[in-house]
């Protein structure tokens, strides 16, 4: 009995523990979804439809999976002119520590930017990668951050992080805006740091300047490329010319 007690109390302390090392509840992204939905809904015509970590047919309970991933796809029935829009984020993107509720919702901006965030495209049609990251701190999360109930208040930036904001913004609602996004980028870089081992910075951009740009579905900006595009749209400048070509 004595050990069966020690085993329950073990169980009990490691369940505890990994739940609260995540920084993302699934109650949370359920209601991260349901902004999303607040938002795209009136958007949308009456022929499209667009759906969160849908289960269809499979059943799969997305949330379970540990993959790091997420990925948005779309598709038009034949039948009926419906379109759907589909988006998935796993469970283990959203559980990772380092992860915040800004965060996430960054990371399902872009890729709703592959379905909203228009030009240039990939030769599938959808959004490209770099555009999809300027669209998701363009637009995007300026839109979340307006309806979501809830605040992310994690202050990490560095101060010659946060002057980017200051060199820019005067009134405090963008001030604020400027400051949540650096910090939600920054959620970005860790995980390229811890994914793909390739530091990134919001104060050392890419020098790369391309003379065309690659439209192949498989293509993705380099990873301090992409920061570049977060932060640029974050204070409203151009694309950056690591990746894009006017």
């Amino acid at each position: 009995m004595k050990i069966m007690q020690n085993i329950i109390c073990i169980v009990a302390t490691l369940f505890c523990t990994l739940t609260a090392s995540a920084a993302i509840t699934r109650s949370e992204l359920d209601s991260i979804f349901d902004t999303f939905h607040s938002i795209y809904d009136p958007k949308l015509s009456d022929s499209e439809v667009i759906q969160f970590n849908p289960r269809g047919t499979s059943g799969i309970d997305w949330w379970e999976i540990e993959q790091f991933r997420a990925s948005y796809f779309h598709y038009q029935s034949d039948e009926t002119g419906l379109l759907t829009r589909n988006i998935w984020l796993f469970g283990g993107m959203a559980r990772k520590p380092f992860m915040t509720v800004d965060g996430v919702a960054l990371i399902i901006c872009h890729e709703l930017g592959h379905g909203f965030g228009g030009p240039p495209y990939k030769r599938s049609g959808m959004t490209s990668e770099g555009q999809a990251d300027y669209y998701a701190t363009g637009q995007c999360l300026k839109d979340f951050f307006a309806d979501w109930e809830g605040a992310d208040n994690r202050e990490e930036l560095l101060l010659e992080e946060r002057a980017l904001c200051t060199a820019l913004y005067q009134h405090e609602d963008d001030l604020h805006y400027c400051f949540r996004a650096l910090n939600a980028t920054k959620t970005r870089a860790e995980a390229f740091l811890q994914h793909a081992g390739v530091p990134t910075s919001l104060l050392t951009p890419d020098p790369t300047v391309v003379t065309e740009m690659n439209d192949a579905d498989t293509y993705y900006p380099a990873h301090q490329c992409r920061i570049d595009t977060y932060l640029n749209g974050i204070l409203l400048q151009d694309q950056p010319r690591c990746w894009f070509v006017e």
